[in-house]
């Protein structure tokens, strides 16, 4: 399995992650899998009080990320096994 890194922007406070994208083998091909750094942003948003601020509390699993397949030459027959 193959990961590589990148970055994730939390849509509500806009504070930036470091997350992986792992690479999983499937019958068609490899497909990315964008795993998240929290399951919630730990981020903090400003409130109207000077000084304040509150956690941002956005659930990252309720992001919509589009999913592909990356082919690979490879014969379904040779990773099929029959029991």
């Amino acid at each position: 399995m193959m990961a590589a890194l990148t970055t994730l922007q939390c849509p509500q406070c806009l504070k930036v992650f470091i997350t992986q994208i792992h690479m999983r083998d499937t019958l068609v091909g490899k497909r990315p899998t964008l795993i998240y750094p929290y399951k919630t942003c730990n981020g903090a948003i400003p409130t109207q009080v000077v000084g304040e601020v509150e956690e941002c509390g956005f659930n990252f699993e309720a992001l919509q990320v589009e999913s592909f397949d990356i082919p690979v030459k490879v014969d379904p027959n040779a990773i099929i096994t029959k029991p």
